[in-house]
């Protein structure tokens, strides 16, 4: 599909100092040496904290921007939100048996299942603690929102794996499962610039659904990642289905297809062999544009609501400056950037 580089791709179009905070934004936890907590962030070192997109503290920065907030004062915010999503992923290679992550060992493998878990809750905890150091409860409420969503999302994943019913799940539960789990950090994300700017009730809560737009389509995409190499991915391909996870591909597909969701549910079901079959691969790759169009959908449905925060800004502020348009335009390069990544 795309030949784009995804860091070429942003650079046309995201303002040069939100990729310069983004990229120096240094991954690390602050940690006592003669404690025990030095074993967890070495293994950090080892695994989680190389490599990724950073594409969470991008969005921050790039609100902070918009609302006028200088990046130094996001940035420890910026942090916060990459290692939640970090500690997400340390939790998910166990669920998920992941053998590898970015193109390394993932860390379920570099450890133990046990360590990888404690790794997460650490992250978690540590979180919370440091942003309690802002005194600002509005965002720990937020914050304690989140994990309470990510933790409810991963249950309903769950009832989807293990409750193999006569019938498949639709794509409104998988949506609601990414909202939850991937769109509720992002939309976060969003909003903490608008908290700390004051902005009014009515943006906040615009700029949440424009992340939560934007984390849904986010997810998406990853599903359709799932179905690509390894080579091109970092990730085990067909993760999801060998772990027995449904994602929007293939709910798609089994809801297209009901004979294959029989043999789905009696464990009859193997994608690494099911693939070599050239009908099976051509249902497949015909689910695989649906979720793209359906991408496509939550594009236009985050640039108008981007339209709608602009028209707001300009109502409640001085919305004339250029650089506020700027950044308008670049969360709608983001948007096309999710719709064109390699599938």
């Amino acid at each position: 599909m795309n030949n784009h580089h995804p860091k070429s791709f942003l650079e046309q179009f995201i303002p040069q100092s939100v990729l310069r905070a983004t990229s120096d934004l240094r991954l690390d936890i602050s940690v006592n040496q003669k404690n025990v907590d030095v074993e967890i962030k070495n293994l950090l070192n080892k695994s989680m904290f190389i490599g990724g997109k950073r594409l969470r503290p991008l969005l921050m920065f790039l609100f902070a921007k918009l609302y006028k907030i200088p990046l130094e004062i996001i940035s420890p915010y910026a942090l916060s939100a990459e290692l939640i999503h970090l500690a997400t992923l340390s939790h998910d290679d166990v669920i998920d048996n992941a053998t590898t992550r970015r193109g390394i060992p993932s860390i379920n493998i570099l450890s133990s299942n046990k360590r990888a878990i404690l790794t997460g809750d650490y992250l978690l905890a540590y979180t919370v603690f440091e942003l309690c150091k802002f005194d600002n409860i509005r965002i720990l409420q937020e914050l304690s929102a989140v994990i309470k969503e990510l933790a409810l999302g991963e249950w309903m994943q769950l009832n989807l794996t293990e409750g193999k019913i006569d019938l498949p799940p639709k794509i409104s539960e998988v949506e609601e499962i990414a909202k939850k789990k991937t769109a509720s950090v992002i939309s976060f994300c969003t909003i903490v610039p608008a908290i700390l700017s004051k902005r009014s009730e009515k943006i906040i809560e615009l700029t949440r659904s424009i992340g939560h737009t934007f984390g849904i389509a986010f997810q998406l995409s990853d599903d359709l990642l799932d179905f690509s190499s390894e080579e091109q991915t970092g990730k085990n391909a067909f993760n999801d289905l060998n772990n027995g996870t449904l994602n929007s591909v293939a709910v798609d597909f089994f809801n297209l297809h009901p004979k294959y969701w029989q043999r789905w549910i009696k464990n009859e079901f193997n994608i690494d062999q099911e693939i070599k079959n050239p009908e099976v691969y051509k249902l497949l790759e015909d689910s695989k544009s649906n979720i793209k169009k359906l991408i496509q959908e939550k594009k236009h449905l985050m640039n108008e609501s981007l339209d709608n925060l602009a028209s707001e800004l300009e109502c409640e502020c001085d919305y004339k400056c250029e650089l506020e348009k700027e950044i308008i335009e670049s969360m709608k390069s983001l948007s096309e950037y999710i719709y064109l990544r390699d599938h």
